[in-house]
């Protein structure tokens, strides 16, 4: 019950680092393109922005979980693991 604990932990871990890095991510990127909006656009239109945007949400979504797991999962076996 203890390492489900911990792992879960870590797996919220992940999901608020990754938040902290979809924030700063899109303030800097909407700054660039309240800056230059034709440069920065690169050419696509702001409804396919939103499903770049929308994609890339999911994906940084989905590594942030799993990096959480993972790394709960390597400092749980790390830390209470067999020890030589």
């Amino acid at each position: 019950m203890k390492r489900i604990f911990y792992i879960f932990l870590f797996t919220c871990l992940g999901l608020l680092l990754q938040q902290i890095a979809h924030a700063l991510i899109e303030m800097g990127y909407i700054a660039l393109l309240l800056r230059d909006w034709s440069t920065w656009s690169f050419g696509l239109s702001y409804e396919t922005l939103l499903l770049v945007h929308h994609v890339c949400s999911v994906l940084l979504l989905a590594l942030g979980v799993w990096l959480g797991y993972k790394g709960g999962v390597h400092f749980w076996q790390k830390i209470y693991g067999q020890k030589a």
